[in-house]
């Protein structure tokens, strides 16, 4: 029977600070499992006993595997949000707030946190956190973003705001805001990825340097995290332009079609 093969180097990551399906996150509870040196006690055939979606699973996994091996969990989720708070001695933290958690509706829980207008500075916090999805934000507590490095009131306003409008949103997420285009300009398009092709690793795929850090600076850690974004947000990136675009919006295509295959 086949076990998953891990590699002492990654071995004591844990694997709950790594964004995840939530069936394969309750796969793992089931399991006791919590780092990725517990993976090699589990088989293609134990996921089968306990999961319809065995397969699906174990392919992500293998992903999973994958990007931790490249380095991709060297500061997981969980330790640089702890750090963060570190860097910032509660005595000069900004007032907290008594006590708030951050609630977050099951069913937007998914959406893309690209999909919704913030400021550039949140933006870049979540990027530093690996927050990428609605979620991540579910259960945390506004305090302990006051204690982040260049989050002050404003910042928190802003976060409160998108708080609010991510509950507000429907499950397929918000409607675009309408473009406030010159007369005669394109209507600005977004990226539309099929739902076979939404848990393809982008790093995985034939892609340029420059792409490949345009999509880390933005977060985007499957190719299901573009649905929603506008080519032109991400055509006025650094290294990222209209070609990159058309190489992406390509390569989705080839995915949808089952053309990129993850395997363990």
């Amino acid at each position: 029977m086949s076990h998953f093969s891990v590699s002492d180097r990654i071995a004591g990551l844990d694997l709950a600070d790594c964004l995840q399906s939530e069936e394969l996150s309750a796969v793992l509870d089931r399991f006791g499992v919590e780092k990725f040196r517990d993976l090699r006690c589990v088989s293609l055939q134990d996921l089968r006993e306990v999961s319809e979606a065995a397969s699906t699973l174990a392919l992500e996994l293998g992903c999973l595997i994958r990007r931790a091996e490249r380095g991709e969990f060297r500061r997981p989720v969980a330790e640089t949000f702890s750090d963060e708070i570190r860097l910032v001695p509660a005595s000069t933290a900004p007032t907290e707030p008594p006590g708030e958690t951050i609630w977050i509706p099951k069913a937007v829980r998914g959406l893309v946190l690209s999909m919704f207008q913030s400021s550039a500075r949140l933006q870049t916090i979540f990027h530093r956190l690996g927050f990428s999805r609605a979620g991540d934000l579910q259960g945390r507590q506004y305090k302990h973003f006051l204690r982040l490095r260049n989050f002050g009131p404003g910042t928190l306003q802003d976060l409160r705001k998108l708080i609010q409008e991510i509950q507000q949103a429907p499950p397929e997420g918000p409607k675009p805001a309408p473009q406030k285009n010159a007369p005669g300009s394109r209507r600005t398009r977004s990226f539309a990825v099929p739902e076979a092709a939404r848990d393809v690793v982008p790093y995985d795929l034939p892609i340029s340097p420059a792409l490949d850090g345009a999509l880390r600076r933005k977060g985007i850690t499957r190719l299901g995290d573009l649905e929603g974004t506008e080519y032109s947000e991400l055509s006025r990136m650094t290294g990222c332009g209209p070609k990159s675009v058309k190489t992406l919006l390509a390569l989705i295509e080839r995915a949808g079609a089952g053309e990129f295959n993850c395997s363990q």
